[in-house]
């Protein structure tokens, strides 16, 4: 009997909630609550694979040697983390040199064209080396400045049609500032990639 007045009970709850589920028209939308704080910032993530990367003006402080010839050789090494195996086989890397001249102006340069560059995986060795003359020496360029500026290979493809590494590598100064959007001189350079 008891397990009889249960299924009644439970039959009669079953319908009251069956019953009183009436299918009509949506009621109007409630306000709308207020809105909630802004959570915290995360920090930035690092540069991604087709991010141009470029150093701050490092300083020149080149070493010497001499050879059995009585040539002088001035090189330098500076540290190029943003220089990875990819950008070795498929990016290019554009390199310049700053000093100011006795009238206090801002000269800028293309490295290249004064310096012999090597580079690798991390790493730029820069030499200035001797004229072919016997007992001759290369320039010193200790106390000019020298920046690179890495770029992959999909940026290099789009945003310079039609030109090849070589190209790229002796556009000015102003030229490739402007165009990759990059800061111009050294006291705005927010990446800070490279030291020496």
């Amino acid at each position: 009997m008891k397990k009889l007045h249960f299924f009644y009970g439970l039959f009669f709850v079953i319908t009251c909630a069956l019953i009183s589920c009436v299918k009509g028209d949506t009621g109007p939308a409630g306000p709308a609550g207020p809105a909630g704080a802004d959570g915290a910032n995360g920090a930035d993530g690092a540069p991604g694979p087709d991010s141009v990367l470029y150093s701050s003006w490092m300083p020149v402080n080149m070493s010497s040697t001499i050879d059995a010839h009585s040539d002088t050789t001035y090189y330098q090494n500076f540290t190029a983390d943003a220089i990875t195996s990819n950008i070795l086989n498929t990016g290019t890397i554009a390199t310049y040199l700053e000093t100011v001249d006795n009238q206090g102006n801002q000269l800028i340069f293309n490295a290249a064209t004064a310096l012999t560059e090597t580079y690798y995986v991390g790493d730029i060795y820069v030499a200035s080396l001797p004229p072919a003359a016997s007992n001759s020496a290369g320039f010193n360029y200790s106390g000019y400045n020298y920046r690179f500026v890495v770029i992959p290979g999909a940026i290099a493809t789009t945003m310079f049609k039609g030109m090849g590494p070589q190209q790229i590598k002796s556009m000015p100064y102003p030229a490739i500032t402007k165009l990759l959007n990059l800061p111009a001189n050294s006291s705005n350079v927010p990446k800070k990639l490279g030291s020496q």
